[in-house]
């Protein structure tokens, strides 16, 4: 057997001391990403992350971009791109959006996590509005229908850094 010998074991507990002893308080507000490689064993992994976070943010604002961002246009796919050629037949192909079961792509198990979360989520960053199209549901042959549809733009590549930069400026002093 391969495997490596579990020697740390990290808990919900020992995030939630983490977390006071960084300063953060019960209504503080928080852009969360993680890495879950770094926390050695983490019994329970993401639902643990999102509950020691819930439960130390109290009446405070916890913010993790989980947006499923494979079921829109491949036209428009950067990140990768599509061949031309192919755009028709992932068209055809795609699932439709599922709030219970759709997942989110490359950006790791929590956002995965609270995503499915059952929690008010919304989108209330101030940004242009695009039309884009999603996969939303299959016609009476099976084919995937796409539907248009207003959102704010998600491109995470263009500034995520500002927004960030922004955050711990207005927030660098509590």
């Amino acid at each position: 057997m391969s495997e490596k010998l579990i020697e740390t074991v990290v808990t919900k507990n020992d995030l939630k001391f983490a977390l006071k002893h960084l300063g953060v308080k019960s209504s503080d507000a928080y852009l969360v990403h993680t890495a879950m490689s770094k926390l050695q064993y983490l019994p329970g992994g993401s639902e643990t992350i999102v509950k020691a976070i819930e439960e130390t943010l109290v009446n405070g604002t916890l913010m993790m971009p989980s947006q499923v961002s494979m079921n829109c246009d491949p036209a428009t796919w950067e990140y990768p791109p599509v061949r031309k050629d192919l755009i028709q037949v992932i068209q055809d192909a795609m699932p439709p959006y599922n709030a219970k079961t759709s997942t989110t792509q490359g950006l790791g198990l929590t956002p995965e996590y609270s995503a499915t979360y059952p929690m008010l989520l919304e989108a209330t960053i101030p940004r242009k509005v695009e039309t884009c199209s999603a996969a939303t549901g299959t016609d009476d042959s099976g084919k995937t229908v796409w539907t248009e549809y207003k959102n704010v733009d998600l491109d995470t590549y263009d500034d995520f850094n500002d927004l960030g930069q922004a955050f711990e400026k207005q927030f660098s002093n509590e």
